[in-house]
C-alpha cells in the first residue's frame, strides 16, 4: 500500500482505529486519503450501501476496527 492509496478506517474514534489513523499520518498518507465516517453515517451491516459508499470514495483499503453497539 502505498501512502497514495485511499484507505477508509472504520471505527477511527476508537482505540484501534485512531491509532491506525495515527499510523498512515505518520507515513505519509494525506488527510484526503485517509477516509473516516461518523457511526451511524453508514450501516457497515447494509452490503449495498457500503459497496455504493467503496465505488463513490474510490476506497483502495479498509481497516475495519468499529463495534456494534446496537442488538435488535
Amino acid at each position: 500500500m502505498d501512502n497514495k492509496s485511499r484507505v477508509f478506517v472504520a471505527g477511527h474514534l476508537g482505540l484501534v482505529g485512531s491509532a491506525i489513523v495515527r499510523n498512515l499520518k505518520e507515513k505519509g498518507f494525506k488527510e484526503e486519503n485517509i477516509i473516516c465516517r461518523p457511526s451511524g453515517s453508514l450501516d457497515l451491516r447494509n452490503q449495498y450501501l457500503t459497496g455504493e459508499f467503496f465505488r463513490q470514495e474510490h476506497i483502495d483499503y479498509c481497516y475495519e476496527t468499529s463495534s456494534c453497539t446496537e442488538f435488535h
